[in-house]
């Protein structure tokens, strides 16, 4: 019997996710999507979310005019998660979903070019981080944007995140219920006490993030997602500048989460 850990059920979270999706979370993830862009919309460009999770980003794009958005992940509880919000609000024939790996240098190839590649907190969980920051570069056409996120390194205090994660993909049921109870406590009383010291409506403390995600699946994806790699900022920004990229826009993290980047290929 193998000794690997399992990996985390990506999209298992995800479908739990879904239901919660309605126009307030879908108008922070566009929201989001812009802001970092730096765009009012997506009319005539083709936008691929490579690891579409949830979905609810593809079809931020579709909402914002995207000319045509293709949505893919290894994970078939994902693609499942874009269809149903697809039939949902839709369907939208310029909404393509598929399953396919990040990994798959001839996956990556035939997808042609886009205008916009989005992969936000999915590169990181492949098992081959670099490899992955690779091949998304092969589907940016020249002068598009690439909108990605990874995790920030913070020495050995994700080397003990790794060890958590590892311990927790292993568990039982019962007891993974217990450590992603646990860092959700933990999450709810950090932001009660931030926004009672920034004085912000209570309201606001609990939601799952600016992007319209919930605080409770962002806890368990954190708590579960492996494999589980990590760089520092400025080794991703050295890696894309190496590859003819240059920076528009970055949201950089202090402590754990992502960094996020937005790159132009030139």
């Amino acid at each position: 019997m193998s000794n690997a850990t399992p990996t985390f059920k990506f999209g298992k979270n995800w479908r739990n996710y879904i239901e919660k999706i309605d126009p307030t979370r879908i108008s922070a993830a566009k929201i989001s999507l812009c802001n970092m862009l730096g765009k009012t919309d997506l009319k005539d460009l083709r936008f691929l979310d490579a690891g579409c999770g949830s979905g609810l980003f593809s079809l931020s794009a579709i909402e914002l005019e995207a000319e045509e958005v293709v949505s893919f992940d290894v994970d078939k509880d994902s693609t499942e998660c874009a269809h149903l919000l697809n039939n949902k609000y839709g369907p939208f024939r310029n909404w393509k979903i598929l399953e396919g790996n990040a990994l798959d240098v001839k996956w990556m190839t035939e997808l042609k070019e886009f205008d916009v590649v989005y992969s936000w907190g999915v590169l990181h969980h492949t098992g081959n981080m670099w490899q992955a920051l690779e091949n998304i570069t092969i589907p940016v056409k020249k002068n598009g944007l690439l909108f990605i996120s990874i995790y920030n390194n913070q020495g050995y205090q994700s080397k003990i995140w790794a060890s958590i994660k590892s311990i927790y993909n292993k568990s039982s049921n019962p007891l993974k219920l217990i450590i992603a109870a646990a860092y959700h406590t933990i999450a709810v009383v950090n932001r009660t006490v931030s926004g009672i010291l920034k004085a912000t409506p209570p309201g606001s403390w609990y939601k799952g993030s600016e992007r319209g995600m919930s605080l409770w699946n962002d806890s368990i994806d954190w708590v579960g997602g492996y494999p589980f790699e990590t760089a520092s900022a400025q080794e991703i920004l050295d890696f894309f500048y190496d590859r003819g990229f240059r920076s528009l826009n970055t949201k950089i993290k202090t402590g754990i989460g992502c960094n996020e980047f937005v790159f132009q290929k030139c």
